[in-house]
């Protein structure tokens, strides 16, 4: 609709000032559209991110973290390992509650408790790593560890991705609609002020054509006296 209306407005102002500001809307508003299709995107791209990687891994890294805490006190023949799975559970939901309030919420300051939330998930990992003796956990914990770098690394595109959509939201697509505003703001003064020139030199034309309107017609009044006078005159003289 608003596209059809910029097209209807340049085939139809001809004030050379006016049509400026619509050819000036004109443009502005395709770059706001190209940001719009930009920042769907992105959207797009994040929410795919989120729906095939980060909640699925989340999830089965949860699971697997607390088999591992099992497995600590079946298998691993080391009882610092109990205590290690379980502060590695602790980060993985920390650094997935601080991943959801960034991406679902866009709370900017959630960025950094996910972000030492997945160091401190890294360093436990690597400590339970270290202290682990049987062969069968060894295993499970390599595809943990795994999931866990594919869970950061998926954050990071879906965090950077959620930064440009703030961008273009609140930066440039805001200045972008200020402008649009302004300078639709700027041609409908224009031709309202140009309707109003228009309207009173209609009500002055109007007033200018009922007294010539009078005149004329005083005039012919006059004129019809005059004539009727002499004509009268003419007749009744020879009489």
């Amino acid at each position: 609709v608003l596209i059809e209306s910029i097209k209807q407005g340049l085939d139809q102002i001809k004030n050379p000032e006016r049509r400026a500001k619509m050819v000036e809307l004109a443009e502005q508003f395709e770059l706001y559209r190209a940001n719009f299709d930009k920042l769907v995107g992105l959207r797009q791209a994040q929410d795919k991110l989120d729906r095939e990687v980060l909640d699925p891994v989340g999830s089965k890294s949860r699971a697997d973290i607390e088999k591992l805490q099992e497995y600590a006190v079946t298998k691993a023949g080391n009882s610092n390992t109990m205590i290690l799975a379980g502060e590695a559970l602790k980060q993985l939901l920390l650094a997935r509650l601080n991943v959801n309030k960034l991406l679902g919420r866009h709370e900017q300051s959630a960025a950094d408790g996910a972000e030492k939330a997945l160091a401190d998930l890294k360093k436990t990992m690597a400590a339970f790593g270290a202290a682990i003796v049987n062969e069968e956990v060894r295993k499970l914990f390599a595809e943990v560890n795994g999931n866990v770098d594919k869970y950061a690394d998926a954050y990071h595109k879906a965090a950077a991705a959620s930064h440009e959509i703030d961008a273009l939201a609140d930066g440039v697509m805001s200045k972008e609609a200020q402008l649009i505003g302004q300078n639709a703001e700027a041609i409908k003064a224009s031709g309202m002020a140009d309707e109003t020139k228009i309207e009173h030199e209609t009500i002055d034309l109007i007033a200018s054509t009922e007294r010539l309107v009078m005149f004329l017609a005083s005039g012919a009044l006059i004129l019809g006296v005059l004539l009727t006078w002499l004509i009268g005159r003419c007749i009744s003289r020879p009489i």
